[in-house]
């Protein structure tokens, strides 16, 4: 499905910037949680971090799509990063290729242990079932920054000015004991 530029200007607008400010939205939420302590019942951080989880799937799944071996989209209606870079930039290209050991483990887990039932969620709080949510944060907004950078003129507003200015602020990643948060 083809869309024209307003659709595509809208799509970033409202749900790219949304994901984007809920995974960081989420993460402040888990910090200030740390610095309270204990006071939070476990189902609490729970929702944090899944809430976190979730924001960052959606984001890795948009910038970097895995299109099907014809080149073309798996789903008819998919939103993908490469729909939106300048004419002369190869999103596959100049987005990291070098992916951190936490990033690539909850890739490989999360729709199997959050996103649905199955027999291969882990049991029990074992450092295994851990997510490392700084680095996943840390991540995430670094890429989402390269690709504002690089997407077409013809889709930047007040909003996504704003986004990028955001993502162009230093933020401080605080780092915590219990950045490992199990769920």
């Amino acid at each position: 499905m083809v869309k024209n530029d307003i659709e595509k200007k809208e799509m970033l607008q409202e749900h790219f910037s949304y994901e984007v400010m809920m995974l960081w939205d989420c993460y402040r939420l888990i910090i200030t949680c740390n610095l309270i302590g204990n006071l939070l019942h476990t189902n609490i951080w729970s929702l944090l971090l899944e809430g976190l989880l979730l924001h960052a799937r959606n984001l890795d799944e948009f910038l970097f799509y895995k299109f099907k071996k014809n080149g073309k989209l798996k789903v008819y209606d998919d939103a993908c990063a490469e729909q939106f870079v300048k004419p002369d930039v190869s999103w596959s290209l100049i987005r990291p290729n070098i992916i951190p050991l936490s990033v690539e483990d909850f890739r490989n887990r999360v729709s199997k242990q959050l996103a649905h039932l199955t027999y291969k969620r882990m049991m029990g709080n074992i450092p295994e079932k851990s997510y490392n949510y700084v680095e996943i944060t840390s991540f995430y907004l670094n890429v989402s920054q390269l690709f504002l950078n690089n997407i077409e003129e013809k889709y930047f507003d007040e909003n996504l000015n704003n986004l990028l200015n955001f993502l162009n602020t230093p933020k401080p990643i605080l780092k915590f004991k219990g950045n490992n948060t199990n769920i």
